[in-house]
């Protein structure tokens, strides 16, 4: 299976040389000709698309089973084999980029006026080599647990970087996604079609912000519920728990489709069932629902209202109650999907509009979506970072998953490794999702 995020890095670095090289194109045969240094960096250029694109073909045919190439023409060959594109197209491109070769490896005498009108000539190929390669690295493939692997295109958030990025939700009368950073103590508000941000920055851990729908955001913040007003930033306390428990902090939380706030807590220090899971009721009232929880994390309820999914982080499980719509009581506690312990540990959650959990993994660089009826592995998508926490279906028709990760608990040597971590991702996905719950109070 391609590596298809190595691919992408590698593809990132074509496109910044081919920028590079559009940059010379606004001089003259002459200009050219008299100055040396213009020539030697038209070459080095060159050099480096033929290199890198060498490196890409390489790659992509040894992870989908052929033998590696060994020059820059079988590269391309062996790309047309796996109907990366046509052999019409490998046999255009290679010996141009052979031309290119000669002139920066070996030296030949070759026309200058060739080598000036190779500019135009790699500029137009290989934007099409381009598209050549993220048409096929987005292509579902399926793993090799039977799950099918969604290599759409991966798109970063620009701008936001998180320390412990959680909690997303998509405010559907506003259009804007909303999510927090738990210990970076901030509430970002993130408005996709002008690529605009909004930071709230409050006092204390805040693990999850949820629209209100008498304006502003309810939030869970480090041991009680407060209201958000957006205009003023003005944060008023509703209700206090777990005060005796200066360790814990709210980890996470949602609404349900009555319109009542669940969220719940955990410890700092890492200490086992220190935490529980609470209802805040829209008059203010708490309930706690689940004693004894020790990492609590994702939430969600089923499309008809009849069952609610839990996450307890350390368990490597996804359980499922029986939900009363009208009370908010549950019971018939169950097991509906196992996360495999090698995979990463299961961390915030969504639900599709066909009742299809998606899982994001801490530690194991994805989010998968899993069938809890029968409790099989459905999808995955790959993430360039380890520590996924949290997911949600956003955009004009719920059908853009948003993703929230971390940069808490990397070591320097894996922070290098994994410069997109805390980042925010949204990728298309091909069902939708279901609308956000908004708190009644």
């Amino acid at each position: 299976m391609v590596d298809r995020e190595l691919v992408r890095r590698k593809l990132n670095k074509l496109i910044q040389y081919l920028k590079e090289l559009e940059a010379a194109e606004e001089y003259t045969f002459a200009d050219y000709l008299d100055n040396y240094f213009i020539k030697r960096t038209v070459e080095r250029l060159l050099q480096l698309i033929v290199e890198t694109a060498t490196d890409i073909n390489s790659h992509i045919a040894v992870d989908d089973g052929k033998k590696a190439a060994n020059d820059y023409y079988e590269s391309f060959i062996l790309l047309s084999e796996l109907d990366v594109f046509d052999r019409k197209f490998a046999y255009k491109i290679a010996p141009s980029t052979g031309l290119r070769n000669r002139i920066v490896h070996e030296y030949e005498e070759i026309d200058d006026q060739i080598v000036y009108n190779s500019i135009d000539d790699t500029l137009k190929m290989y934007k099409k080599y381009i598209e050549f390669i993220e048409n096929y690295i987005e292509k579902e493939t399926v793993s090799d647990n039977g799950a099918s692997v969604i290599s759409g295109r991966l798109q970063k958030l620009p701008d936001i970087k998180t320390s412990l990025g959680e909690g997303p939700v998509w405010n559907q009368k506003h259009n804007r996604l909303i999510f927090v950073d738990i210990t970076g103590q901030k509430i970002y508000l993130y408005y996709p079609v002008t690529q605009k941000k909004r930071i709230v920055e409050i006092d204390e851990p805040v693990g999850a912000a949820v629209p209100r729908q008498k304006g502003g955001l309810v939030l869970a913040l480090k041991n009680g519920f407060a209201l958000l007003e957006l205009n003023t930033e003005e944060l008023n306390y509703k209700v206090k728990v777990e005060e005796d428990l200066p360790e814990n902090r709210f980890n996470d939380g949602k609404c349900d489709p009555e319109g009542r706030f669940w969220a719940g807590t955990m410890s700092t220090e890492k200490t086992k069932e220190a935490g529980n899971l609470y209802c805040l009721e829209p008059n203010f009232t708490v309930k706690k629902m689940i004693k004894g929880v020790t990492v609590s994390n994702g939430l969600a309820w089923s499309p008809d209202g009849t069952s609610m999914y839990y996450i307890d982080s350390p368990t490597q499980q996804v359980l499922a109650y029986d939900y009363e719509l009208k009370t908010g009581n549950i019971y018939n506690k169950r097991v509906v999907v196992e996360i495999p312990e090698n995979s990463g540990v299961p961390d915030g959650m969504t639900i599709d509009e066909q009742g299809m959990l998606w899982v994001a993994q801490w530690g194991g660089y994805q989010v998968s979506r899993w069938n809890p009826t029968s409790g099989k592995l459905l999808e995955q998508i790959s993430i360039p970072a380890a520590h996924v926490s949290s997911c949600t279906f956003g955009g004009d028709n719920l059908d853009e998953l948003f993703i929230t990760t971390a940069r808490e608990g990397l070591s320097e040597e894996e922070l290098e490794s994994q410069p997109q971590a805390g980042c925010i991702f949204k990728i298309k996905t091909k069902v939708k999702g279901c609308q956000t719950n908004w708190f009644a109070g």
